[in-house]
Order: structure tokens, then sequence, then C-alpha cells
């Protein structure tokens, strides 16, 4: 009988293995589930709480955020006064005004060298060729020439309070066409001694740099002026000392000294009406005395006479870039009067 329903049997004996695992496997799922459910629950619990809450950032934050930007408001604008110190302020003034204020310009400057014993070429334009020919601006041209008119005679009164011998040159960032336009003229032109000057000073202004930097951010800008003129030592260092001082504020980008004297190794000749020459003929070739190898020692020649150098003037070529620094925005109302602050 048991042979008989042995299929059956082992049929019904795998059905009940089979249907074990499945409860238990239901079993493991359905814990799962409930784990992974109690986590979702905790999740929506916590993404509601925090929909409710108030929004951050928390008033002591805003506060102290607040402050921050309260000092660092303070401190830009001090450091930015401070720049702006000695800084020449904008002028309206209209292209027709341009040229009295330009012979102005030019009174002033004359009476100042003339006071501190500065010589200046006769008929010197301070870089203006241009208009010293009776020429008139574009109105747009005329508030920037008349700021570049301005940071020239402070740069030349700096000049001239340190102590120099000789204006020689002054080379501004030349920017209006017409201006330019002559400059590039000016060596077809073949007239008397000033046209020649002229000349001279119209090459130098076409070799100047061109254009106003500004600064991306607008921080400030900047214009490269060149001055050439002839002192001493001392006045070289009083000249540096006077422009690191920040008013106006200018950084000396580039400085050539140069000495026209040099010494000589002939023999001077007693024939020679050249004082100056001698006396360096006369260090040559006493130096050359010295080396010499018959073993005799030279004379030692008088102090006069063994100084070869520091007695000239020499010639100074300094470049010089003047900064700007943007005058801070007064807030207005809605009726256009200033709100106090």
């Amino acid at each position: 009988m048991i042979r008989k329903h042995m299929s059956l049997v082992i049929g019904g004996v795998v059905f009940l293995v089979l249907a074990a695992v499945l409860g238990w496997l239901l079993f493991a799922n359905l814990q799962k589930y409930g784990e992974a459910a109690g986590i979702r629950d905790t999740a929506s619990q916590k993404l509601r709480r925090l929909v409710k809450r108030e929004p951050f950032p928390s008033k002591e934050n805003v506060e102290a955020v607040k402050q921050q930007m309260e000092a660092f408001t303070a401190y830009l604008g001090e450091l930015s006064a401070k720049m702006r110190e000695g800084q020449m302020p904008e002028e309206q003034a209209d292209y027709s005004q341009f040229a009295g204020l330009y012979e102005d310009m030019l009174s002033r400057m004359d009476r100042e060298a003339h006071a501190k014993n500065v010589s200046v070429p006769p008929n010197f334009a301070f870089g203006f060729q241009y208009y010293a020919a009776g020429n008139l601006p574009m109105a747009d041209e005329t508030p920037h020439l008349v700021l570049q008119l301005r940071t020239v005679e402070q740069i030349c009164s700096i000049l001239f309070d340190a102590g120099i011998s000789i204006l020689l040159s002054v080379e501004r960032p030349v920017f209006e066409e017409a201006a330019l336009n002559e400059a590039r003229n000016a060596s077809e032109e073949n007239e008397g001694g000033r046209r020649r000057r002229r000349m001279e000073e119209n090459a130098a202004a076409e070799a100047a740099p061109t254009g106003l930097y500004a600064d991306p951010d607008g921080l400030f800008t900047r214009e490269h002026y060149t001055f050439a003129f002839r002192a001493k030592d001392v006045a070289v260092a009083k000249l540096l000392d006077r422009l690191s001082s920040g008013q106006p504020y200018a950084v000396v980008t580039k400085l050539d000294i140069s000495n026209p004297a040099k010494p000589l190794t002939a023999k001077p000749n007693a024939e020679d009406g050249d004082k100056e020459a001698g006396v360096r003929a006369a260090a040559g070739a006493a130096t050359a005395a010295r080396g010499s190898s018959d073993g005799t020692e030279a004379e030692i020649l008088p102090r006069e006479l063994r100084v070869v150098a520091g007695t000239e003037v020499p010639t100074i070529r300094m470049e010089v870039d003047v900064y700007r620094f943007p005058e801070p925005e007064q807030p207005n109302d809605e009726e256009g009067e200033e709100v106090p602050s």
C-alpha cells in the first residue's frame, strides 16, 4: 500500500519543505519591510519638522554678519579716503575754458620755477604741445584733459620743491586723436627753433603710452607720465621720499640716471682751454701711472684733480604711474536730497 502511494508521499514531503522555506522567506522579508517602513516614517517626521521650522539664518547669525559688514565697510572707507589724500578733484570745465585754464597753469609754473630757481625751457608746453599752438579740445575730451593738466602741475610742483636744476621735458598719455595726428605729422615740419623744440616734445608725446587703465573692479584708474630733468643726488632723494608719501598716490616705475661726464685717459694739454677736461685727463693719467709696471710710485695729485665724478648734475628720466581712486557715492532719497548717514 505504501509502495503504491510512494510518489504521493514524496511529493507531499517536498511540498511541506518548500512551504516551510517560503514561509521563512516571507517572514524575513516582512521583518525587513517593517524596518524600512520605520526608517521611512522617521525620515518623513524629520522632514515635516524641518518644513515647519523657522527659516535660517538665526537672528544671532544675522546680527554677527551685520556687525562684520559694518566693520569692513568702515575700514574700506577709511582706506579709500587715505588713498585719496592729495588727489586732485575732478573739475567740470567747458572746452572753451580749457585755454584759460592752461594759460593760468603756465603762469603759475613759471612763477614757481622762478621762485625755486629751476630753469625751464622757453615756451615750454608741459606735455600739451597741441594746445600750446592755440587748438581747442573736443567737448568730451575736456574733463580728462583738465585732470591731466592738474596732475602735471602737481607733479611739477613736487619736482620744483625737491630742488631740481632744470626741467627738460614732460610726457603725458596722449589720448586725443587730433593731438596724436599732430604728433605723427610733427616730423614733417621744419621751422624755427621754437618749432623744432615742439617737434621734439611731440615725438616724445607720441612715444608715451596712451589710454587710461581702469581696474576691472572699479577700484582705481592709472596713467603713465614721464619727466626728464637734471638734479643732484640730494634733490633726487628728496623727490623720491616725497612721492613715497602717497600724496598724490604715485608709483615711480623707472628711474634712469645718466651722467654726461666721462673720465678721460689722455694726458692734459697745456694749451687746452677746457679746465674740466684737463682735470679729468690728469686724473686718468695718474691712474694709468699707478698701474704701470716700472715700480715707481706715482705723484699724489691734489683732490680737485683726483675727483672725476660727482660734481656734474646728471640727467634723470623718471617714469611715474599716477593712480586715482573713485569718490564715494552719496546716497539720495526719492526727492534727490542726500540722506544723512
